[in-house]
């Protein structure tokens, strides 16, 4: 039975939350996950801001209303301050990084911006704050009413309180895409705890998190790692291939997504460790490296010269661009769109949601239109067997398109059996099913070899390549590297050791500054006055021949 929470009863479910409500939400979440002080303090006195900021804003003192705040951030490395003022009556959250004088801004409604009421408060000095703390406005989920600002505010702290007490060694202040929707599953909750006074948290959605909070863990490792092996008197060539490797797919993985966030958390840092690899790695490389000139440069002074990742004008570490290799959100959308039609629609329309399921055969983060499939599938197998073998068909067709193949590149015995399944001589569903999905794996790892042999044969000719043209193939192989495709996942390690050996290729191939022009254009020009000379000689001796010629036939004629 769920437990009663301290809320006003009997309260109509359009009601905003006020000062009282927030203040009994952030005690219930500091009991809830047992928030330790010290690390951790939510603000539950929400009135008292928003009655410092009126004072502040008429110039008068303040005297010791802001102790209680003050208080807890003396003592807390983290401060949860919810915000609401009267010019506003908008709630955002505001959470105070001590360490890293760090205000992370929170707004469920981009309309209205408390930043403009609250910035100069909090910056003034008052609160003991750094005056040179910076603001960060963070990407929130947006609410889709003008009333649930405040349960939006109780969300996103409930989900970062979470956050933290699973793992503080990997905190992280992003709200990622998953996440937000994590958050506007969970208002409802939040709402249904206001109006029934009672504890709903064992309902809350918390997956997206903790799965988040393993994947961070996994990322900080490489991190760790990869400092580890810098660190080290003497390191193997091996070693520091691989951290470098790893701190590259980190640095060039896509935007939205957890690693870039982790390597952006500590940019500058991460890029000259890097740098300081790199340099680690040419000294291995020609033998140099020993204990005594093993010894890393300062962080502060080492910049990257690697030809792939060195901007020129700074010499700042500038990860090269690689898009993410999963299927497009166009793609995906027309799935889906594919999948709704086909749940009320004909038979032709499940053949079609069937069909285009071949073009994210293999690719992670399509759970849900998977299940979608299988439903349809075992729908028209029920009801009309014969489109259900057209759409395994054309299911099977899709993904050998989407991995550039033939028929005639499969295994003979996947061949033989693709056969049989269009010629109908495979009638029973259930088996159809069981050998497509032969099929379409086999497709998969084709196509998955075909590409990394692609890209090792490239490899192999990157001596004879342009600088342009070896950049173009580093972002080729970074995003096989990063692609969302198990199959492509399991040549990983061999992408990895590609981009290394492409980079000892890449030293190799000729530079427009290593050509010696001015001998080139010296040795040019004496050829021109050779070639001269030598038609001049052999012009005087034609004349010469020709007058003996005449002095001989007038001779004759005499």
């Amino acid at each position: 039975m769920a437990k009663e929470l301290n809320f006003k009863k009997n309260r109509p479910e359009s009601e905003w939350l006020n000062d009282e409500d927030m203040g009994n939400f952030y005690q219930h979440i500091t009991t809830e996950y047992g928030v330790e002080k010290g690390n951790i303090s939510l603000f539950e006195n929400a009135f008292i801001l928003g009655g410092l900021i009126k004072k502040f804003n008429n110039g008068t003192s303040i005297g010791r209303s802001a102790n209680g705040l003050i208080k807890r951030i003396r003592g807390n490395n983290f401060i949860f301050i919810p915000a609401c003022c009267e010019e506003s009556s908008h709630w955002t959250l505001f959470v105070y990084d001590k360490e890293n004088k760090t205000f992370h801004h929170y707004n469920s409604y981009k309309d209205v911006n408390n930043l403009k009421y609250f910035c100069p408060f909090l910056k003034s000095g008052v609160l003991e704050v750094d005056k040179n703390s910076i603001f960060v406005e963070h990407q929130t989920p947006q609410q889709d009413n003008g009333i649930d600002c405040g349960l939006y505010v109780i969300a996103i702290t409930e989900l970062l309180v979470r956050r933290y007490q699973i793992n503080p060694a990997v905190m992280s202040w992003e709200i990622s895409g998953e996440e937000g929707e994590e958050v506007k599953k969970n208002v409802p909750l939040f709402r249904k705890m206001l109006v029934e006074g009672k504890d709903y948290f064992a309902d809350l959605s918390t997956e997206t998190t903790q799965k988040k909070i393993a994947k961070l863990t996994e990322i900080r490792q490489i991190i760790a790692s990869a400092q580890n092996v810098l660190s080290k008197n003497k390191s193997t060539l091996e070693e520091l291939q691989k951290a470098i490797t790893e701190l590259k797919v980190l640095a060039s993985s896509p935007v939205d997504g957890v690693e870039r966030v982790i390597w952006e958390e500590n940019k500058v840092s991460n890029q000259k460790m890097l740098a300081n690899l790199e340099e680690k790695l040419s000294r291995v490389s020609k033998g140099a490296d020993n204990s005594q000139t093993s010894e890393p440069k300062s962080n502060d002074n080492v910049n990257s010269k690697s030809a792939d990742s060195t901007d020129n004008k700074n010499g700042k570490y500038v990860p090269t661009p690689a898009a993410d290799q999963q299927p497009s959100q166009e793609t995906k959308n027309d799935l889906n769109d594919a999948i709704s039609q086909a749940q009320d629609g004909t038979d032709d329309d499940k053949v079609n949601a069937i069909r285009k399921a071949g073009k994210i055969h293999g690719e992670e983060g399509y759970q849900e239109q998977n299940e979608q499939i299988k439903a349809i599938k075992k729908d028209l197998a029920q009801n009309n067997p014969e489109k259900h073998r057209e759409g395994i068909i054309g299911e099977i067709e899709e993904n050998l398109k989407k991995n550039n193949l033939s028929v005639e590149e499969l295994d003979s015995e996947v061949q033989e059996k693709y056969k049989k399944i269009k010629n109908g001589e495979i009638k029973e569903s259930g088996q159809i099913e069981e050998e497509e999905k032969k099929i379409n794996q086999n497709i998969a790892q084709t196509g998955s070899k075909k590409r990394f042999k692609k890209l090792s044969d490239k490899v192999k000719k990157a001596s004879r390549y342009s600088k342009e043209k070896i950049q173009k193939l580093k972002a080729k192989i970074l995003r096989f590297i990063n692609c969302s495709s198990a199959y492509d996942r399991e040549y990983k390690s061999k992408a990895q050791s590609l981009l290394v050996e492409l980079e000892s290729n890449a030293q190799t191939s000729p530079s427009p500054q290593s050509i010696p022009w001015n001998y080139i254009i010296s040795l040019a020009g004496g050829l021109v006055v050779v070639g001269l000379m030598a038609a001049l000689v052999i012009r005087k001796k034609s004349k010469s021949k020709n007058r003996r010629k005449k002095q001989f036939l007038r001779g004759r004629e005499t």
